[in-house]
């Protein structure tokens, strides 16, 4: 029998099984212990013994995340509001790392009913050749619930970003939950709105797998080689053809012989992204430096 883990606490797990059973305090064979560390988001074998689901196997992962420890993602929701001011270094990092890993970003704006409209505008305007939808909620008055409900509907979809933008708002309002945040915390055991453990909420009515972890807001390096970063920015694409060198960084070429650096002089690539690009590459440049040479 297949099932999906929905929660692990202490090597205790939780399975949705394929007709929506699901089965608490689920044990999992020595081997698979001693062999691989089962992760939340996993598609695994079971049997049943003595009323109880065993785990008898841990199938082929589509990508895994160390921090937080979670596997088969299909969409990041990176949730943003105007307050706390947004680290737009890191949600780059973010997409970067959801590309990567073959996973889809979507870009979250919440706190629709208090934020003001240039702030929607001008995340709109930087992201506007990113490849990176955007999405616009208010967890409390509920508007943009059906639109992102239309866009996790059958997957499995991670919330991540700053503490204080609302990521325990929007799981309240996708589970139809009408408590407050902290009568929620009791519920998905969380304290003071910060995750203690990777777990995935099961919607059966909208087929909706919805993960909150900790972790991503701490995110810090990126499992790549830092000279193909640039593959991976949709905004370079119409325009690194024509770069003379190849491959070329886009950072120390000079405008001449450099495209991307020729399109971001005419502002046909948002110099925010551009920036936070040649931070990233540093960043693991220095770092693939100081471990392979």
């Amino acid at each position: 029998m297949k099932g999906k883990v929905i929660k692990n606490i202490a090597d205790k797990f939780t399975i949705v099984s394929e007709d929506d059973v699901i089965f608490e305090n689920c044990k999992a064979r020595g081997n698979l212990k001693q062999n691989g560390k089962i992760l939340v988001g996993d598609n695994v074998e079971y049997s049943i013994e003595l009323g109880e689901a065993v785990i008898e196997k841990i199938d082929c992962r589509i990508n895994e995340f160390i921090r937080p420890p979670i596997a088969n993602l299909q969409i990041m929701l990176i949730v943003i509001s105007e307050k706390p001011a947004v680290d737009l270094l890191l949600l780059d990092k973010l997409i970067l790392n959801c590309k990567i890993k073959n996973v889809k970003p979507i870009i979250v704006i919440n706190k629709e009913d208090i934020i003001k409209a240039s702030f929607i505008e001008n995340i709109k305007e930087i992201y506007k050749d990113s490849g990176v939808d955007i999405l616009v909620v208010s967890a409390v008055t509920g508007k943009g619930k059906d639109d992102l409900v239309d866009a996790i509907q059958g997957k499995i979809a991670c919330l991540s970003g700053q503490s204080a933008v609302g990521k325990s708002s929007i799981i309240n309002m996708l589970l139809d939950k009408n408590e407050k945040v902290g009568e929620l915390s009791k519920k998905i055991e969380r304290g003071k709105n910060t995750t203690r453990h990777a777990e995935i909420h099961f919607i059966k009515e909208q087929n909706i797998y919805l993960a909150d972890t900790a972790g991503f807001s701490k995110f810090d390096a990126l499992d790549i080689a830092y000279n193909k970063i640039e593959e991976f920015m949709q905004e370079f694409d119409e325009f690194r053809c024509d770069c003379h060198y190849k491959p070329c960084s886009h950072i120390f070429e000079k405008e001449q012989d450099c495209a991307v650096k020729s399109a971001l002089n005419d502002c046909k690539i948002n110099k925010n992204r551009y920036n936070n690009y040649k931070q990233i590459y540093e960043q693991i440049k220095n770092a693939w430096e100081s471990r392979y040479e």
